[in-house]
């Protein structure tokens, strides 16, 4: 979710040693907000839209219309996607 939280995740599934951080990122089902396990981000049904939420205590608030948007300075969406399996 954050491009910098982004970074870290991946340095730690590719194996690679990541020196910035203080703790060790979750390489099974990382969350965006902090990189530890057990935070996942649910879109939950409130009226007619869904809405991201997340138990992280580092998470934040966002727009999934604003998430689902790229532009040149920021290419990836990065936004949640409803699991057709839950």
């Amino acid at each position: 979710l954050h491009s910098q939280m982004g970074g870290h995740i991946l340095h730690a599934q590719l194996g690679a040693q990541d020196d910035d951080v203080r703790t060790p990122v979750s390489i099974i089902d990382p969350c965006g907000f902090c990189g530890q396990s057990g935070h996942p981000v649910k879109l939950v049904k409130q009226k007619r839209t869904f809405q991201p939420q997340s138990s992280c205590p580092q998470a934040i608030s966002f727009s999934l219309g604003a998430a689902t948007n790229s532009s040149k300075a920021s290419p990836s969406t990065n936004a949640p996607i409803r699991c057709q399996l839950c």
